[in-house]
Order: structure tokens, then C-alpha cells, then sequence
């Protein structure tokens, strides 16, 4: 190809704005600018589209200078953004139900929404796409098996009107039926988990180890236990369009939490719903317990009897690539490149 025709092709090339809210380099994070920028730049460039990731503020300063961007997470700074006309395309990837709830024609102008809500949703061009891991994770060692169940994730859960201590119900009662456990918590230091911890107490049996979980520590237990049951934060009276039974004791959006246990080929234990069996976790992969925080003794009860079991399941090299965020990208990328062939 001649120096000229490279010239010509580079110029016609779609040059694409990624745009994160946040940039964050933990293990499942959804706005790990590095990682996206390796996944795209591995994707787009055979599509004919250039990839260009960066921060909210770059963008807002050189937006005329792209044909489309996508937004992964939208600010407040953004919301006013996407409320107003502008002469390129617009996609979007993040969890929008409060906006569907309150402000649905706050997407008017995009082109096509990647919604990590699990909840019915009309839009000319939706499809609905849940957060992942990074398969490049650094490989190391993996932990040595010493406790009986492993949790990563925090244990105050104030931003709920049910149950808002559920997880330290169940892990103090699973500590009182004689099993060990170790919480990955990355927030161990903050205030509000500092309490929790108190109230668990029995610190022969519970160690907190103060980070996430990343791959090679999922094998520290023989089990981890997710509990995807959500709080809302400072939205907690919010209208979500959600009954409040349901905002709280089903899993209307999928955490980080259940991606980075699969991403870790975790022996996992989590809520047996439609929800979780589309992602692909089985009776063959994956154990379950049936019943929600709605019902906590029964969770419990169920919880207990999965860890007397001590069956092993193993995550599938299929369920592993299906959630990895390269995987995803692929999915965004060639849904934005068939857009634009029919522009």
C-alpha cells in the first residue's frame, strides 16, 4: 500500500471517543482505561475504527474532532452533556434504571444503549450488557485453601430499607456453625465497615484481609459466597420504576462481585434466579442457595447446607471467556461498526 492510500485510509477511519466516568484498576472494574484501551485497540482497527480513550473533561474540550463516542458510566457532567444535540453519534454502557425510572428522554439523542439493568426496557436500539473482568489479570500463585468460605465484598449494606445487615447476619451465623471465613474488603478501613466488623466479631474464625479478591485468592476457600443483593446509597428513597421487594431482594443488576468470582474460577455459591442462569452458571458449574435476604433464616439454612455438602464445581473455559471484557468489546465494537454501515 502506498504512503498515500495509508493516508487516505487513516482519514476515512471512524475515530471513536471512549469516554470513562472513572479510571479505576481494580480486578472487574468497569472503567480500567489501560485495559479498555488494549481490548479496542486489538478490535477496532481491523473494523476501521480508531479508538481514543480518555477522561470526560479531554472529551468535552475536543468532542468536534470524533465521528461517535461512547460513554462508559455517565456523571452528572455528562447527563447535561447528552440533553443537548450534537453533530456526532452517541452510544452509551452503564446502569441507567434511575434515569428509565425519572428521565428516560435523557436518551433521546443516543444511538444505541448498552444497559446493564436487567429490567424491560424500550429503546429503538438497546441491548442489555452486564460488566466483566480483565483476561490479562497478572497470573500468580494460586492462595493456599485454609478457610472454608471466602467473601469479597463490603458488609454494610445501609443503603437498603430490608434487612440492611444481611450480609453480617449471615456471616456471623455461619461463623456460629463452626465454618471460617475471610472477607476481601477493600473498604475494611472506612467507618461504616469498621462497626460491621464489631458486630461480627469472633475474630479466630473471620479474617479481613483489606483489598478486593483478585484471581489467584478465590482458591483461599473451598467456597465463595456472593450476595449480589444490592444497596442503593444516597438513592435509597429514589423512584427506581422497581417495587422495593424487588429493588432489594432480586438482582435486577449484576455487581462486579459475580463476574470477578468467575473470572477467579471460583467454587461459588450464589441466588438460584433467571438473572444468574443466563449468565450461564448451572447446577454442573455453580451451587446455589434459593432463597433472598427477603427470607433471611431460610438463606441461611440453604447457605449452610451447600458449605456441609463440600461439593466442588468448576468454572467452564466457555463461561470464563464469555464474561471477559474483551469479549464485551467485541460485542460493543461490532454493534457501533454495523451502525455506521448503515448510516
Amino acid at each position: 500500500m502506498t504512503i498515500f492510500l495509508k493516508i487516505v485510509k487513516i482519514i476515512k477511519m471512524y475515530q471513536l471517543a471512549i469516554v470513562t466516568k472513572l479510571d479505576q484498576h481494580d480486578f472487574g472494574a468497569h472503567h480500567d482505561r489501560s485495559h479498555i484501551h488494549n481490548c479496542t485497540n486489538t478490535i477496532c482497527p481491523q473494523l476501521e475504527i480508531t479508538p481514543h480513550v480518555m477522561n470526560e473533561d479531554l472529551f468535552i474540550e475536543n468532542s468536534i474532532k470524533f465521528n461517535g463516542v461512547i460513554f462508559v458510566g455517565i456523571s452528572n457532567k455528562i447527563k447535561i452533556f447528552l440533553s443537548k444535540k450534537h453533530k456526532f453519534d452517541i452510544f452509551v454502557w452503564s446502569n441507567n434504571q434511575l434515569e428509565w425510572a425519572n428521565n428516560p428522554s435523557l436518551f433521546d439523542n443516543v444511538e444505541i444503549i448498552f444497559e446493564q439493568s436487567n429490567q424491560d426496557i424500550k429503546h429503538k436500539n438497546l441491548y442489555h450488557l452486564p460488566t466483566g473482568f480483565q483476561h490479562d489479570w497478572p497470573q500468580k500463585s494460586p492462595v493456599e485453601t485454609t478457610t472454608d468460605i471466602i467473601y469479597s465484598g463490603t458488609l454494610s449494606r445501609q443503603g437498603r430499607k430490608i434487612n440492611p445487615e444481611y450480609r453480617i447476619y449471615i456471616l456471623r451465623s455461619l461463623i456460629e456453625n463452626g465454618f471460617s471465613i475471610v472477607n476481601y474488603n477493600g473498604k475494611s478501613q472506612h467507618p461504616q465497615e469498621i462497626e460491621c466488623i464489631k458486630k461480627i466479631g469472633h475474630p479466630q474464625s473471620f479474617t479481613i484481609i483489606d483489598h478486593w479478591a483478585e484471581p489467584h485468592h478465590f482458591s483461599h476457600g473451598h467456597f465463595c459466597l456472593n450476595m449480589p443483593f444490592h444497596h442503593l446509597g444516597v438513592n435509597v428513597d429514589a423512584d427506581w420504576g422497581i417495587t422495593r421487594d424487588k429493588l432489594e431482594n432480586s438482582i435486577w443488576f449484576h455487581s462486579w462481585d459475580i463476574f470477578k468470582a468467575i473470572g477467579g474460577k471460583a467454587n461459588i455459591i450464589t441466588y438460584r434466579c433467571p438473572e444468574i442462569h443466563a449468565l450461564g452458571l448451572n447446577d454442573e458449574n455453580c451451587s446455589f442457595y434459593e432463597h433472598s435476604p427477603s427470607n433471611i433464616d431460610l438463606m441461611l439454612k440453604d447457605i449452610i447446607q451447600v458449605v456441609k455438602l463440600n461439593t466442588h464445581k468448576e468454572i467452564t473455559d466457555e463461561i470464563y471467556s464469555k464474561h471477559t471484557y474483551i469479549n464485551r468489546w467485541h460485542f460493543i465494537i461490532n454493534k457501533i461498526k454495523d451502525f455506521i454501515k448503515n448510516l
